[in-house]
């Protein structure tokens, strides 16, 4: 009866285990991925506008565009883990 246990409690942590490490990976690539983006944006638009380059400047350094960034890659990670377990078949 414990090596059923066991087994069971092994099966368990393995799979959540590997969510874990799934949905890490998935996250950091988001995270890198949009802060190349967020950074072209926010380039793109200080040579455009050079007044918003000051604005820019002060979210950068107050930590906005981070916060942006690690949201996003939240959100991202969140919606692509729902649409892989979501499963085909009859209801």
């Amino acid at each position: 009866m414990a090596k059923l246990i066991l087994l069971v409690f092994n099966l368990i942590l393995s799979s959540a285990f590997s969510r874990v490490l799934s949905g890490a990976g998935l996250s950091l690539f988001s995270y890198s991925f949009i802060t190349v983006i967020v950074t072209n944006l926010i380039s793109s638009y200080v040579s455009s506008f050079p007044i918003l380059g000051v604005a820019f400047n002060f979210l950068s350094l107050s930590g906005v565009v981070e916060g942006v960034n690690i949201v996003l890659s939240a959100l991202i990670t969140r919606a692509t883990i729902k649409s892989l377990s979501l499963r085909l078949g009859k209801s």
